[in-house]
C-alpha cells in the first residue's frame, strides 16, 4: 500500500518554489532546485506533482494574492485604497520578473495562460466594481464604458512599476489617481461634445 501523502512536504515544497520562483524567475523553479531548497526529496515531490510543470503552475498560483473592494462611498478613496494595498504584491522583490515571465511564457501553454488570464481578472475585477459603485452612486455618469474606464485607471500605474519599473511614490499615486477620477467624470461630456459636433 501507497504511503499517504505528506502535507508538511507538500509545504515546504510549494513555500520552496515560491521563493525560487522571485528569485530566479520561472527557468530557476526546477524540481532539482525545489528539492535542494526544501529538503524534500525530488521522489517526494513527484508523488505531489506529475512533472516539473505542475509544480510550477501550482506554485504560481499560489503566488496570486486576491486584491481587495474597497466601498467607502468615495471613487477616489476606494482607488487610493485599492493601489496602496495591491501595488506592493507587484513591487516585491522578483514579482515583476515573474509576472513579465509569465507573460511570455502564457503564449504557447495554455495552462500557464489561464493562470495569467487568473491573475489579470484578480487585478482587474475589484477596479471594475469600483467603477460599477461609483457609476451607482452617481459619481459618474450611468453611459460611463466600465471597461474602457478599468483600463483608463489602472493603465498608468502598472506602466510606470511593471513596465518601466520605475518607484512609484505614494504622492505620485495620489496624483495619478486624482488625474484619473478627474479624466472620467470629464470623459463623457468630452465624448458627447466631440460626437455631436461631428453629426
Amino acid at each position: 500500500m501507497a504511503r499517504p501523502l505528506s502535507a508538511e512536504a507538500r509545504t515546504k515544497a510549494l513555500d520552496a518554489a515560491h521563493e525560487l520562483l522571485l528569485e530566479r524567475g520561472l527557468d530557476g523553479c526546477t524540481v532539482e532546485a525545489v528539492a535542494k531548497r526544501s529538503g524534500v526529496a525530488k521522489t517526494t515531490i513527484y508523488r505531489h506533482w506529475s512533472s516539473a510543470h505542475e509544480l510550477l503552475t501550482a506554485a504560481l498560483r499560489g503566488l496570486i494574492d486576491t486584491f481587495p473592494t474597497p466601498n467607502t462611498g468615495s471613487l477616489r478613496e476606494d482607488l487610493l485604497a485599492y493601489f496602496r494595498h495591491g501595488l506592493p504584491l507587484f513591487t516585491a522583490p522578483g514579482m515583476r520578473s515573474v509576472v513579465l515571465g509569465l507573460m511570455r511564457a502564457a503564449e504557447g501553454d495554455a495552462d500557464l495562460r489561464a493562470i495569467h488570464e487568473q491573475l489579470i481578472e484578480h487585478r482587474e475585477d475589484p477596479i471594475l466594481i469600483i467603477i460599477e459603485l461609483a457609476v451607482a452612486r452617481g459619481e459618474l455618469p450611468p453611459d460611463t464604458d466600465i471597461e474602457l474606464a478599468g483600463d483608463f485607471v489602472e493603465g498608468p500605474v502598472f506602466r510606470h512599476v511593471l513596465v518601466r519599473d520605475a518607484v512609484l511614490t505614494d504622492a505620485q499615486l495620489v496624483r495619478l489617481v486624482d488625474w484619473a477620477v478627474a479624466g472620467l467624470r470629464a470623459g463623457t461630456a468630452v465624448g458627447a461634445g466631440a460626437g455631436a459636433s461631428s453629426a
